[in-house]
């Protein structure tokens, strides 16, 4: 398959994918992105809670850790203002302007008129925030209360939006009412068994 093609059906599930019809999460293989069973961040320390691959047309595109205060409980990562992290590996490219109208897309679904509007120069910051990937790149997200939500990019902070406000709809976008993939939501909610 070139590259051309490659990249035609990555942006197709990027920019189509509406609540999961096109793609299923599952555990990933041992071996295949790796992720530590703890993460500090700020005065937070988190264990890895649930994992979750996403595929679209028998493509892996990338690989999710979610990273909550306590293991072995289900829990709704926007239920309280409490410190979380989102990690991905990305396995196909994805240009920065493409995953950021896809994140902002998402995140006016799931808020309401007025939330979104009192957000939305908190958005255009956010903007600036998204970077090309490639195969192999790591993106995180990880909210602290009273600090923000930081956006990282394969460790290096990209900068820091306040607001537990912004952090819930930014979630959202993974784990609201209307997440773009609700198996990747089930997967990833579920967590994992030691």
């Amino acid at each position: 398959m070139n590259q051309y093609l490659k990249t035609l059906i990555v942006l197709f599930a990027v920019l189509s994918i509406a609540g999961g019809n096109l793609a299923y999460a599952v555990k990933p293989e041992p071996g295949h992105a790796e992720f530590k069973q703890t993460y500090q961040g700020g005065n937070s320390s988190l264990n890895l809670f649930g994992l979750g691959i996403k595929k679209f047309l028998m493509m892996k595109v990338f690989v999710a850790a979610l990273y909550l205060p306590e293991l072995g409980k289900e829990k709704d990562p926007l239920a309280a203002d409490m410190p979380k992290h989102l990690e991905v590996e990305y396995l196909v490219s994805i240009p920065g302007y493409k995953l950021s109208n896809f994140t902002i897309e998402y995140m006016k679904r799931n808020a309401t008129k007025k939330e979104f509007a009192l957000l939305v120069d908190k958005i255009n910051i956010m903007k600036k925030f998204f970077v090309n990937l490639k195969p192999g790149d790591r993106y995180a997200l990880s909210y602290e209360p009273g600090v923000g939500t930081k956006f990282l990019y394969n460790g290096e902070l990209q900068g820091i939006i306040p607001g537990e406000d912004f952090s819930r709809v930014l979630f959202s976008v993974w784990f609201g009412e209307k997440p773009f993939d609700r198996n990747l939501k089930r997967q990833m909610l579920s967590p994992i068994q030691t």
